[in-house]
């Protein structure tokens, strides 16, 4: 008996591996590998009600971790890229929410290092993403302060955000590591 489960094991093996190697999208093919720059995949989640669909989880050990969201919200059409009163909503949406975070408390000594509406692009990438980031110290004992981005853009009939939280006193490796991740995102994900 032990040996028929060693062998099943091992002629699934393969196809475990590879599950855990490249997340695709089902609702896109976006393609989420395991690596994303120096990035780790941690996990996929997904949520209960479809119209807020996954959250893709990575994490560079020592700096921070990043967080890619790609839903609907129920719409039927989302235009790609930025250029359109859909995609606008739904980045001003997403900082209110940070907003709301400041005003309950959870976020502390609050800063806006960018104005909102600041666009970013990857180098050699037509795909471009409204930015903002901000600096704060969660309310909690002993927390350093943090920088998080935030970035949605609307790309194949779908809204993708991210959250990239670092320490803001590796607020330069941060800004580099920001820049990667969209780059290799956007490799993953050439159309």
């Amino acid at each position: 008996m032990l040996k028929r489960l060693c062998l099943i094991f091992l002629v699934l093996l393969p196809s475990v591996v590879w599950a855990q190697g490249l997340y695709e999208h089902p609702g896109t093919n976006l393609q989420f590998p395991a690596r994303l720059a120096k990035f780790e995949r941690t996990r996929v989640h997904r949520y209960d009600d479809p119209k807020l669909g996954v959250q893709v989880s990575y994490v560079i050990p020592e700096l921070g971790k990043a967080d890619f969201y790609v839903f609907d919200y129920g719409l039927t059409v989302i235009p790609p890229g930025i250029n359109s009163d859909t995609v606008r909503s739904m980045y001003a949406s997403a900082d209110r929410d940070v907003q709301g975070f400041v005003e309950s408390g959870m976020y502390l000594e609050f800063e806006k290092l960018f104005p909102l509406g600041a666009v970013m692009r990857a180098k050699d990438s037509n795909l471009e993403w409204y930015v903002a980031a901000y600096k704060f110290r969660l309310n909690r004992e002993n927390t350093e302060p943090v920088v998080s981005w935030l970035l949605v853009t609307g790309y194949r009939n779908h809204f993708v955000k991210i959250r990239f939280s670092h320490l803001a006193s590796r607020a330069e490796t941060g800004r580099s590591e920001v820049g990667a991740l969209l780059q290799a995102f956007g490799e993953a994900n050439r159309e």
